[in-house]
């Protein structure tokens, strides 16, 4: 039986700017989906920045939070890591923030005092992140936080997540581009008033935060949203 340093991984980053909840709801729905063969692991900034990390390692996700501390984190030579560990054959999953953070640019709440705007290093989607999609967004806060419709692919479309070797270990989506749907606008309006839970983050001080619903929407000439 192989010891947990030499077992396979899948590392979720839990460092600057990751949400305390997204974090632990990430680690535990991991946990209880993958073979039990599979380690699942927080990871923070300081171990991504040593590249320790990437032996082994199935999968990164970066969960939900707030993304401009990722950056201040990871900018430079760990988002080099980051691509490096992608290019190699490594898996990267962004939820919110995290799918945020994978983009070569985010345009998030323009012409409020939240705006966010720039461009980002990983570029895995090389297109603009536009957010968010839902009106009323308040960091600390649920406001804005709906119950929106997903969309899921065809079964016989999710591929086998493998390790070096060609191992199985788990199904993720693949990675070839689709068409979006024009119903996101609608599918906002239809669902505005409903409810869904928030997400938290900590920051370098340890102090509670809650940063709820703010994911991205791609702007309409991406080829990534899965169809409805």
């Amino acid at each position: 039986m192989s010891s947990p340093s030499e077992a396979f991984r899948v590392l979720v980053y839990a460092g600057k700017g990751a949400g305390t909840r997204s974090v632990l709801s990430a680690v535990e729905t991991l946990r209880g989906s993958l073979q039990d063969s599979i380690l699942v692991a927080q990871i923070g900034a300081e171990d991504i920045l040593s590249s320790r990390w990437q032996q082994g390692c199935l999968l990164l996700v970066m969960p939900g939070g707030a993304d401009l501390p990722y950056c201040q984190a990871l900018n430079g030579k760990g988002n080099e890591l980051i691509r490096d560990f992608v290019e190699t054959g490594g898996a990267y999953l962004g939820l919110c923030a995290g799918a945020y953070y994978g983009c070569s640019r985010i345009e998030f709440e323009l012409g409020t005092p939240l705006e966010v705007r720039g461009s980002r290093e990983l570029k895995f989607f090389g297109g603009v992140a536009r957010g968010g999609v839902f009106s009323g967004f308040k960091y600390m806060s649920e406001a804005g936080a709906v119950a929106a419709p997903i969309a899921c692919c065809e079964l016989d479309s999710v591929g086998p997540l493998r390790d070096a070797s060609g191992s199985e270990h788990a199904a993720l989506p693949p990675t070839a581009p689709y068409s979006q749907s024009d119903n996101v606008e609608r599918a906002a309006a239809d669902h505005n008033s409903a409810s869904a839970d928030g997400r938290t983050t900590n920051d370098a001080c340890e102090q509670f935060y809650d940063y709820s619903n703010g994911g991205p929407k791609f702007g309409q000439s991406s080829a990534l949203w899965y169809p409805p």
